[in-house]
């Protein structure tokens, strides 16, 4: 089985703890035409791919670190790819 505490919403940047919610996002409009919107509310269990930790960079271990390192890279490279696809279309 594998242990997501480490990058679970409770202990995630991004988790507002008091109300179960993600601000990670913009919030997302209500269905039915009102002007309200709803942020996601997620279970402090959960975890995602965005994760961001909490700690000071000071105090966050080399894991964390290595792993919030990936995922920017992994967004780079997205990017890198889509840029370069749109430049070859033109």
């Amino acid at each position: 089985m594998t242990d997501f505490s480490m990058g679970s919403c409770q202990k995630c940047f991004y988790y507002n703890v008091t109300q179960s919610q993600c601000k990670k996002n913009a919030p997302v409009p209500e269905q039915g035409g009102t002007n309200r919107t709803n942020w996601p509310v997620t279970a402090k269990e959960d975890w995602c791919g965005e994760y961001r930790s909490r700690l000071p960079m000071e105090q966050r271990n080399s894991s964390s670190l290595i792993n919030e390192l990936r995922s920017l890279d992994d967004k780079k490279s997205k990017i890198a790819t889509v840029l370069g696809k749109r430049l070859a279309d033109k």
